[in-house]
């Protein structure tokens, strides 16, 4: 999609905003040596729960690291792999289910058709499924910087928080800073993380 103040991006798993973000001061980052897109079937089976399917997967790249038991989501700006994260499907339930390398939190990354609204939400995952009905942008938490507001509102005339039904004090506080940055602003509460709903369940909570 293209803007003319500068809004681009290129394939599936690039986004980049000229001007704004620029790839070389991105600490360059590398995914585990042994990433295939060979995916193991339990993890398969996790991501397809969430009603997303082999499309999505190459759509968005997904990759499998035998070694760390991970399924990668990559994150690629202008080409460059600036950070990506990992579901892991070990047997160790001591471990953490996520690692993340790269600065994410930082990074804007795009999903979904060309519009002047923008969703925000927390995951990768509900990222993927609510950009089959509006434009998001994962905020990789439940935080998001005055500084990535700020850039966000350069393209967008609203931003439409869709958090984690435990984060709503923290989606109020988001709202309130983006308001006093002259940003307009919705918020959505629901009962459920955005990536456990339907594709139509998303749609109404969007559209209405």
């Amino acid at each position: 999609y293209c803007y003319s103040c500068g809004y681009y991006t290129a394939g599936s798993a690039i986004a980049k905003y000229k001007g704004v973000q620029r790839v070389q001061e991105v600490k360059k980052l590398v995914l585990p040596y042994d990433v295939t897109p060979a995916i193991r079937p339990d993890a398969l089976e996790w991501f397809y729960s969430y009603g997303l399917d082999q499309n999505a997967v190459t759509k968005h790249a997904l990759l499998w690291s035998p070694s760390r038991e991970m399924l990668i989501f990559p994150y690629f700006i202008d080409g460059v792999l600036v950070g990506w994260q990992g579901r892991l499907f070990g047997e160790d339930k001591a471990k953490r289910k996520w690692f993340t390398q790269g600065n994410v939190d930082d990074i804007i990354y795009i999903l979904g058709r060309q519009n002047k609204e923008i969703v925000l939400v927390e995951s990768i995952v509900s990222s993927i499924k609510v950009s089959r009905v509006a434009q998001v942008c994962p905020i990789m938490g439940s935080h998001i910087s005055n500084n990535r507001l700020l850039r966000l509102n350069r393209f967008h005339d609203t931003i439409v928080l869709w958090l984690d039904p435990d984060k709503r004090k923290e989606c109020i506080k988001i709202a309130d800073r983006a308001q006093l940055l002259g940003m307009n602003t919705k918020i959505i509460y629901s009962d459920m993380k955005p990536k456990d709903y339907t594709i139509d369940e998303i749609e109404r909570y969007i559209n209405g």
